[in-house]
């Protein structure tokens, strides 16, 4: 089937907000598809640099016969890319046929990376 294997939402992840992640199982093409028991995101951001952690996909949520397990990622201020695999705690993996999975995150706010962060002299010296 076209079933997504995982649903965002927001489905544009916004640094230093929550983000829940949705997961359609089924949709594997890994063995993970089949694997009864717990699934496990293994997520981080920015290239596997920030924020890594792995988290339990507790929540449940059926629309028809299709399970979806939720679980919610904090998503760091300045994260520019969300990065995850699946698993199933018993050596079955999903990791985008060793891709990995990554999804863009836009800055909503520029990121100026040639200017030093301006002191707190320098903005409190300008004249009202």
């Amino acid at each position: 089937g076209t079933e997504k294997l995982f649903m965002l939402l927001p489905e544009q992840p916004v640094p230093g907000e929550p983000l829940k992640v949705w997961v359609n199982r089924k949709a594997s093409l890994t063995p993970l598809a089949a694997s009864g028991g717990i699934l496990t995101l293994h997520v981080a951001f920015n290239d596997w640099e920030e924020g890594t952690a792995d988290l339990e996909l507790t929540e449940q949520f059926w629309e028809g016969d299709m399970e979806l397990r939720g679980v919610q990622v904090q998503v760091p201020e300045g994260a520019y890319e969300l990065n995850f695999v699946l698993s199933d705690g018993n050596g079955e993996f999903d990791n985008n046929d060793n891709n990995d999975f990554a999804v863009p995150i836009r800055q909503l706010r520029e990121v100026h990376r040639s200017r030093p962060p301006r002191e707190i002299q320098e903005i409190e010296s300008y004249p009202l």
